[in-house]
């Protein structure tokens, strides 16, 4: 199986420039549903990020994640 994201197109969608890692984050709980599930890793991320960045970062850090959960395709 391979997984096919946009995660560049994902991340400039809310931060106006390429940081896909968050988007490749949701991939990798679509793509492994045994390890993390999206509301999982939704609230670890929330959770972490809100140590770490301003509130409307994380809002966008999970707007990304989520997008790159909906966003993945599977070949």
């Amino acid at each position: 199986m391979s997984i096919l994201l946009p995660a560049n197109s994902i991340s400039h969608r809310p931060f106006k420039r390429e940081i896909p890692n968050s988007a490749m984050m949701g991939a990798f709980a679509r793509a492994c549903p045994g390890v993390i599930s999206i509301e999982a890793l939704e609230k670890e991320a929330k959770h972490i990020f809100s140590h770490m960045l301003a509130a409307h970062l994380v809002d966008k850090n999970v707007e990304a994640i989520r997008c790159g959960y909906d966003e993945v395709k599977t070949v």
